[in-house]
């Protein structure tokens, strides 16, 4: 039996993307994994696409916070591990499910590492690393909490999430929370190792599908792809809305919260794996 699962966070107002990652997910592997899909409402008339692996988890208790409504969420996924995926994650090709399965073994073996990251992330690594792929992250470093595509260790995702406002926080601010952990935490150094290939998250900005990245989908899949009742942008890319002082206040409070749990992790250390 599989100890592991799909884990992916979606909207609403998503659902008309989500439906095509979920066609993209389950034509590119084999097994037919579990695929639990955490929407944001608890309308039940919300349309997702019907299949018998994939499992649509309703905002039932109308949770407002990111972070705890996830953890809501995962509390009805019946899996030790997840993949978590956002909902513009658009699979390109056949997925390494050998590989997927040989890192599961890996975190069984060792209960303190509690991630990998399945995409390159643009940070410090260690020398410390698994087939020469993975590497591990610096305990201060950045970015191991990373939303990139990844496997994760149930109980220490949800430690992380816990009061968490947004995604973006939880780049940043769990990322800080790990700091007093003990665990280990890797992530690929190479886009060329990705045993799940897709776009890497670049199909929706900010509400809008980036029309140049639907037309290189499309080249790549061979396909058409139309996703009606959905706003595209034609633009490159879109701005960060944030003012000046804006992001000096946003630099500051990241910079205060770092120290706060560098100081924190003299003093505790825990295993999140177990709690």
């Amino acid at each position: 039996m599989n100890d592991f699962c799909f884990f992916i966070i979606s909207t609403e107002k998503n659902t008309p993307v989500v439906n095509y990652m979920l066609e993209k997910l389950n034509e590119f592997q084999n097994a037919k994994y579990d695929v639990y899909v955490s929407f944001d409402t608890d309308n039940s008339d919300v349309k997702i696409i019907q299949r018998d692996n994939i499992h649509l988890l309703l905002n039932t208790k109308n949770i407002t916070c990111f972070g705890n409504r996830i953890n809501d969420a995962l509390l009805r996924v019946p899996y030790t591990k997840v993949i978590v995926m956002c909902d513009d994650f658009i699979v390109e090709e056949k997925i390494n499910e050998k590989e997927l399965i040989k890192l599961s073994n890996i975190m069984e073996k060792d209960n303190l590492i509690t991630n990998f990251i399945l995409s390159k992330v643009t940070a410090k690594y260690k020398k410390d690393n698994i087939d020469s792929k993975y590497f591990l992250r610096p305990k201060f470093g950045q970015l191991k909490t990373s939303l990139q595509c990844g496997l994760w260790n149930k109980n220490a995702l949800m430690y992380l999430m816990k009061d968490i406002k947004s995604p973006w926080d939880f780049e940043i601010y769990a990322n800080y929370r790990s700091f007093s952990s003990l665990n280990k935490f890797y992530a690929l150094a190479k886009h060329e190792n990705k045993p799940i290939l897709y776009n890497g998250g670049y199909f929706v900005v900010r509400g809008k599908i980036v029309r140049k990245e639907l037309e290189r989908l499309q080249l790549k899949l061979n396909e058409n792809i139309e996703i009606k009742e959905y706003p595209y942008w034609d633009g490159e890319f879109i701005k960060d809305p944030t003012s000046i002082p804006g992001k000096v206040y946003r630099r500051i409070k990241i910079s205060m919260k770092s120290i706060k749990y560098v100081i924190i992790s003299l003093f505790k250390k825990v295993n999140i794996n177990n709690l």
